[in-house]
């Protein structure tokens, strides 16, 4: 009883601390302006892909007059906010921002697309393995480096067409391509100096593994579990449980034998992992149920007591340590690309 004690009396006072803190936080602003190079024309509706601590923004687009804002807060002062911005007729810029308490407006200029001077871009199209029919709606995602590009997605046809840079030829770039009911598909290339191409085939899916992950005794569902999956051949996918326990995934299976893996986490439960060998074109069912992590008697829980004196108290915390289940396998990771 008093092990619960302690540890509600920690979580509320960590919660008040995190709320004190965000609300501390001052709201940073960026604004500025996209021009074109010569003329110092405002370019309308120029689309502006933001990058902060290797997370991807909203896409933002300038208004009629060429402005955009962007907005942060005061933890971000110091970091470096990247810049992508495209627009019709315009070759593509890049650039970064170094967040400051206080900003001047930002001023990015383009320049316009001649014949002599051709935009740059990595095109493709991306059929069906087997019938060689084109894959429209395909999610196109790339980065090159610590840089993320703008995503895109096929036309009706399979084709797509990303906007890129000068600087970006010779540079390797990579890939993930996903569609719903099709196995992702990942990899790099090096750009060549000629305008790139990337041609993709996807392979349907033949393996369908679903199920419940439930709570133990009371097999009351478990909502927003994290379910790891991988195929020893090397696809990896992340699903979460919707508000019934339930959880799909689609994979085609290389192999007659291929080695599936899993792990189930979810906080305050204990992880659960395993292996699965299904055959080709089989429906794999894993209904699983996670136990609690609870606070079980002084004298049977192995534990550390911490004490640290803040906020004119002392907060004692209790450290929980939790068997692992006997065998959790490693996930198989995609192919790390050589360093540009």
């Amino acid at each position: 009883m008093t092990a619960k004690i302690l540890l509600k009396t920690f979580f509320i006072i960590i919660c008040w601390l995190f709320i004190v803190q965000s609300q501390n936080l001052e709201k940073i602003v960026i604004t500025g302006s996209v021009m074109e190079d010569k003329t110092d024309k405002n370019i309308q509706f120029a689309e502006i892909v933001f990058q902060l601590d290797s997370l991807r923004q909203p896409v933002n687009k300038t208004d009629q007059f060429g402005f955009f804002i962007f907005r942060c807060t005061s933890d971000d002062v110091g970091k470096s906010l990247k810049y992508f911005v495209s627009a019709p007729g315009y070759q593509p810029t890049r650039g970064n921002i170094l967040i400051q308490a206080i900003n001047e407006p930002i001023i990015i200029k383009m320049e316009l697309s001649t014949d002599q001077v051709p935009p740059v871009h990595l095109a493709g199209q991306v059929v069906e393995a087997k019938t060689q029919k084109p894959v429209p709606t395909a999610q196109i995602q790339l980065r090159i480096g610590d840089i993320i590009l703008p995503d895109t997605t096929t036309d009706d046809s399979g084709k797509f067409s990303a906007p890129l840079i000068a600087d970006d030829l010779g540079r390797v770039i990579t890939y993930r391509i996903k569609k719903q009911g099709f196995a992702s598909r990942y990899g790099y290339l090096t750009l060549s100096q000629e305008n790139p191409v990337l041609n993709i085939t996807l392979n349907e899916i033949s393996l369908t593994i679903s199920g419940y992950i439930k709570k133990w005794k009371t097999a009351e569902p478990i909502e927003q579990a994290k379910v790891s999956l991988a195929l020893k051949s090397g696809q990896v996918a992340v699903e979460y449980t919707n508000s019934w326990g339930y959880f799909s995934h689609f994979f085609p299976s290389s192999s007659n034998a291929d080695t599936l893996y899993y792990r189930i986490e979810k906080k305050n439960f204990r992880r659960l992992g395993g292996k699965i060998i299904p055959t080709t074109n089989e429906d794999v069912t894993l209904n699983l149920a996670l136990r609690p992590i609870s606070a079980p008697p002084f004298y049977k829980n192995k534990y550390f007591l911490i004490g640290s004196a803040g906020l004119a108290t002392v907060i004692t915390t209790l450290i929980l340590f939790n068997e692992e289940p006997a065998e959790i396998e490693n996930l198989p990771l995609p192919p790390v690309p050589p360093e540009n």
